[in-house]
This record gives structure tokens, sequence and C-alpha cells, in this order.
């Protein structure tokens, strides 16, 4: 940042990458593990959800690395940041959705004697 050292911004971003790397494959495992058992703690399709989340996340960080790598990236700001746009809408409507399932579960067990 005040052009002391020319690191990559790859190499900055080394404890994301590590820390994505083994979500990915916590998440796949669990998703292996729920689909050859039959059993599962969450859906699958939660699981997946999860799966493309940290994609979305690891997308984002790519291209802001190669953006700040570059004195003249070809992309632009708007494209930089859409994978995490795309993730911060996913998440507010999952929050959403399971907020309003919770609430009206709560609402009929309290209407039932």
């Amino acid at each position: 940042m005040d052009k002391e050292v020319s690191w990559s911004w790859f190499l900055v971003f080394i404890p994301l990458w590590i820390q994505d790397f083994i979500t990915i494959i916590h998440v796949l495992i669990i998703i292996i593990r729920n689909d050859v058992s039959g059993g599962c703690s969450l859906s699958i399709s939660r699981n997946i959800f999860y799966f493309a989340g940290v994609l979305l996340k690891t997308a984002g960080q790519v291209l802001l690395c190669y953006k700040l790598d570059h004195i003249q990236p070809q992309i632009s700001t708007f494209c930089v940041l859409l994978p995490w746009w795309i993730l911060l809408v996913l998440i507010v409507g999952d929050v959403t959705v399971t907020v309003a399932k919770d609430a009206s579960n709560n609402m009929l067990d309290m209407e039932l004697p």
C-alpha cells in the first residue's frame, strides 16, 4: 500500500486461500458423507449453497488480487465486486427465508393447544 514492499497481492491473501481451501474440502466431505450414508443434518441443497458461497468469495478474492497487482487492469471495479454482491444478495435472501420460516413455525406452535 505504501509501495515499500512489492509483494504480489496473491501472496498477501495466502491466509484466506488456506481458509477457503479447508472450507471447500470440509463442505465436500460433508456432501459426500451425507450422500453415501443417506442421513444428513442439513439438506444437500443447503450444503451446495455453502459450497457456492465459498466459491463466490474465492472468485472475488482472485479478481481483487488481479486488479490490485496490475497497474492498468483490463477489468472494471464493478466486475471485481460482482461475486461479492451476488453472495450478499444470496445471504440476505437465505436469512430472510430462514427467519420467515422460523416465525411461521413459532406462530403455529403458539396456536396449538
